[in-house]
């Protein structure tokens, strides 16, 4: 159609009719800002379309555009100034295009990349998550952020298994949503019961474009006083166990997407996933302290019992009068006594694996130098030993030998009583 030069409608053919809905002599005569929304109107945007075509000779925009019926419609629109040959303007000229359409189906993939790309962040950000809990505060920062929505809330299937209660909060910044929080916190969720419990009673999402007038969602009083006007809730499954749900909620009317839907139910599998590995790491962790504590009973019996053997041996050397055989005694049980010790050692250590091999030399020789009968003040043992971590495999024989070599130097390489106190200087 064209304009004169005020932005008043000339002409107007059957596309204008088709598209806008008006009769030629319905809109001959009126202002061209009658096609434009009222925002737009009171913003300016048809006059100042108008000045830049004059500008610049011609004008392109997109914009939302009004049909005669009140209805909506997304427009591509080019705007061209037309002049006399003196230059003196003669009016405007504008084509009208309804792509509707085509924006909404760049719109559509383009929510969907968005909603993929929320859905591969949440992934990423739920494995590096070490509980459930964690992985819920990410995931409703993401989902706020790219929806647009003002609280997230995340609840975990109580130990009973017939309830979820609340885990987790996000609340984007500058929302006054305290007093709803305080009010959904005070409440428990049964199977069945309000939003979260609908969720987990059918493991499927819910969404309620408005929550004044559902009968389930049982916090329309202090959803009106924050404001909130929708709310979603999708579950988190472990397989097919509801093992929490997560609620959304926004300030304005949002109705049920499908593409959303369906990529929330995959982010509650990637956050069903945590709990799964939680469960799997808890079961793993108690099966940990089982086993050591089974070990360590282990290794206290062991040493118990080479101890009771080393007292037989003891006792058994009492009623022998040959100083060879005493000897013999005497190294068997510092042989039981050096292994005894390993398993003390190991039984008091928290690494059930491997032996601190340097304290153990420090008691295994001060057990030899009692046992030898030697006194402290005639002989001081100095030992230079690097810090050293063996298994028990390797500790045991290493500490045979030493209780060999430590027992030789004891027995025979001190002959003679010095008035000064001897030194034995044991390196490692």
């Amino acid at each position: 159609f064209m304009m004169d030069p005020q932005g008043k409608v000339v002409t107007w053919n059957g596309g204008a009719e088709r598209v806008k809905g008006y009769k030629a002599e319905e809109v001959i005569g009126k202002h061209y800002s009658v096609f434009y929304p009222l925002e737009d109107r009171e913003k300016g945007k048809p006059n100042n379309a108008l000045l830049r075509t004059l500008e610049h000779g011609s004008f392109q925009e997109e914009g939302w555009r009004l049909r005669k019926d009140g209805s909506l419609y997304w427009a591509e629109i080019f705007l061209t100034a037309i002049h006399d040959e003196s230059g003196y303007l003669l009016g405007f000229s504008k084509v009208e295009r309804d792509i509707s359409e085509r924006r909404h189906a760049e719109e559509t993939l383009r929510q969907k990349t968005a909603f993929i790309q929320m859905l591969q962040t949440v992934t990423s950000a739920a494995n590096d998550a070490s509980t459930l809990e964690e992985a819920m505060v990410i995931c409703m920062a993401h989902v706020c952020r790219q929806l647009g929505w003002q609280i997230g809330h995340g609840l975990r299937l109580s130990g009973d298994g017939n309830k979820v209660i609340s885990a987790s909060w996000h609340i984007e910044p500058g929302a006054h949503l305290e007093a709803f929080k305080d009010r959904t916190d005070s409440l428990m969720f049964q199977v069945g019961y309000g939003l979260p419990g609908l969720v987990l009673k059918t493991g499927k999402p819910t969404w309620i474009a408005d929550l004044s007038r559902d009968i389930i969602f049982l916090r329309k009083d202090a959803a009106k006083a924050a404001g909130l006007k929708a709310g979603c809730a999708f579950p988190i499954l472990s397989g097919t166990e509801v093992v929490g749900v997560l609620e959304f909620f926004s300030e304005k009317a949002v109705e049920p997407n499908r593409d959303l839907q369906e990529i929330m139910v995959q982010v509650g599998t990637q956050l069903g996933r945590v709990a799964e590995r939680q469960k799997t790491e808890a079961h793993i962790r108690a099966s940990l302290r089982e086993k050591e504590v089974l070990l360590k009973e282990i290794h206290h019996r062991v040493k118990n019992n080479l101890q009771v053997i080393s007292s037989l041996l003891r006792l058994q050397s009492d009623h022998v009068e040959d100083p060879r055989m005493t000897a013999m005694f005497q190294e068997s049980q510092d042989r039981i006594q050096s292994m005894s010790l390993i398993h003390e050692c190991l039984y008091q250590s928290e690494d059930l694996a491997h032996l601190q091999f340097s304290d153990y030399i420090h008691s295994l020789v001060s057990n030899l130098q009692t046992s030898y009968g030697i006194a402290p003040e005639t002989l001081r043992v100095s030992l230079e030993i690097e810090p050293l971590r063996l298994d028990i495999d390797t500790a045991i024989p290493c500490g045979l030998i030493v209780t060999e070599l430590v027992s030789n130097a004891l027995k025979h390489a001190f002959p003679v009583k010095n008035k000064d106190r001897d030194e034995l200087v044991i390196s490692f």
